[in-house]
């Protein structure tokens, strides 16, 4: 994966997570690329890039949320450019008419061929990473969430307050350990910079990741080109 990022003061979490950290990981595999090769912007796929490429009315005003499908079906048919073309900065309101035609030219050349859902199951998530498949998930997240800061296992939540609810999150299943925790624990990568977590990741439990009626997603990227 590339190094942690930070989406900021903007809802662009599912590009960071599609794009990003996804999309640059599949790559990374797919060219037999090191982690330090996954530092330089031009092995990285930009969120601003995907993010403004949604249609307008698929999004929220100022940058401000979308849903899973509409970022995977832009990465499907029209692909998505480099950071180094189209760096996480000077977002604006993320109108499709900030739109560079250069930025297709390259984006063009870096589609999937498909995604789908997976089965909402430990097992069924295990499967598609032990084959190098990252997993996309979107929580909604409590107050425990947004304020943790180690490396222990998450395995409960604390109270939605709506004050400090962050919503729907989208994010990234990295990894598994059946030796973290008590269950077992799934790694997962956020966007809120490497301040946040264990260094940008946290432990999700389990039976909780599954079990909890707050996660709503599951989504697999299968890509073949």
């Amino acid at each position: 994966f590339p190094p942690i990022g930070s989406q900021g003061q903007y809802g662009t979490c599912v590009s960071w997570a599609v794009a990003y950290n996804t999309k640059t990981a599949l790559s990374g595999i797919q060219r037999n690329l090191t982690t330090s090769d996954l530092t330089s912007p031009q092995n990285q796929f930009s969120p601003k890039d995907m993010f403004t490429s949604i249609p307008d009315q698929e999004k929220g005003q100022n940058c401000d949320g979308t849903n899973f499908g509409f970022a995977l079906d832009v990465l499907q048919n029209r692909g998505v450019a480099t950071m180094a073309t189209v760096p996480y900065d000077n977002l604006g309101n993320c109108s499709q008419s900030l739109l560079d035609p250069s930025w297709a030219t390259e984006a063009a050349n870096y589609k999937i061929k498909y995604w789908r859902r997976i089965d909402p199951t430990a097992t069924s998530i295990k499967q598609n990473i032990s084959n190098n498949i990252p997993v996309i998930l979107g929580a909604k997240l409590a107050d425990n969430f947004m304020n943790w800061g180690d490396d222990n296992v998450i395995s409960s939540h604390s109270f939605f307050d709506p004050t400090n609810q962050h919503g729907y999150h989208a994010m990234v299943i990295a990894g598994y350990d059946d030796n973290k925790g008590p269950n077992g624990a799934f790694r997962v990568i956020n966007s809120w910079d490497v301040d946040w977590g264990d260094r940008g990741y946290i432990w999700v439990d389990y039976n909780f990741l599954i079990n909890c009626d707050e996660v709503h997603n599951y989504l697999l990227l299968i890509d073949f080109l």
